[in-house]
């Protein structure tokens, strides 16, 4: 007999159903909401769920989302065109719509991570300390800070709720990340979890609406059950515009996943 579970928020919320062979309905929540508009990565989450659907592989290695206007709680419709099913890969893209808007498009290719090769690692997991504190934010505004256990170094941790201990570099944000439901890290909420941390302008000083334009995100790993090293990083603020990269590692020291978004700093 097997045992049912309670399933978990992200798998609820992320849930698509078939509305005809390549198009997939779905409820974007305001469950993984900043500012009334659901997170960026929770909406990856959701598009990567629909594209799984559809292609024989099962792992997401890589995936690309361009956000085209803001979405919102409700309804969805998620288009998928295959373009090409191989061997060892398969690749897709596939448009989130809401009330006749296209949301986000985003291109994914899958394939098996497991499928061996040469590993070379030049850099180590992130040092974040042991004096870490929990950072929940203001959930009124921001629900999605209560989907999560998050936790940072204190002066991060300030910043993080718009109390930066000064306005200099780094533009840097290091610590420790797991679903708050006990939910396992997996390949589908990478885009989630690794958009989940502030934005790092605010170590700068700049508190402001950061709305992700464009986001890639590179599964390396299957991560072990428990809570992740995240590091996200900017190094350059220009016109505005501002890169963020991110890095997970999971508890054994292994980097399990990459990205890389463009934001755009809104006054």
């Amino acid at each position: 007999m097997i045992e049912s579970r309670e399933q978990f928020a992200f798998e609820e919320d992320t849930a698509v159903e078939r509305g005809g062979n390549d198009l997939f309905i779905a409820n974007i929540t305001d469950r993984w909401s900043i500012g009334g508009r659901p997170n960026g990565g929770y909406l990856m989450g959701t598009i990567l769920r629909a594209i799984s659907h559809r292609l024989n592989h099962p792992d997401p290695l890589t995936s690309t989302g361009h956000f085209l206007s803001p979405a919102e709680p409700g309804p969805a419709e998620i288009k998928v065109n295959v373009i090409k099913e191989g061997r060892s890969l398969s690749t897709a893209q596939a448009v989130l719509t809401q009330s006749g808007r296209d949301r986000l498009v985003a291109l994914a290719t899958f394939g098996v991570l497991e499928d061996g090769g040469v590993t070379k690692v030049a850099e180590n997991a992130p040092v974040h300390g042991d004096d870490l504190v929990s950072s929940i934010g203001r959930p009124v505004l921001f629900p999605i800070v209560e989907r999560f256990e998050l936790e940072l170094p204190p002066e991060q941790s300030r910043a993080a709720a718009g109390q930066p201990d000064h306005t200099e570099g780094p533009a840097e944000f290091v610590g420790r990340i797991r679903f708050a439901d006990g939910m396992p890290a997996s390949l589908l909420a990478f885009p989630l979890l690794v958009d989940a941390f502030p934005p790092t302008v605010y170590r700068l000083g700049l508190i402001a609406w950061t709305p992700t334009l464009e986001l890639t995100v590179h599964a390396r790993g299957r991560p072990v059950p428990g809570p992740l090293t995240l590091r996200v990083r900017s190094r350059y603020l220009i016109n505005g515009l501002v890169e963020e990269d991110g890095e997970l590692w999971d508890q054994t020291g292994s980097l399990v996943g990459q990205s890389r978004q463009l934001a755009k700093i809104v006054a």
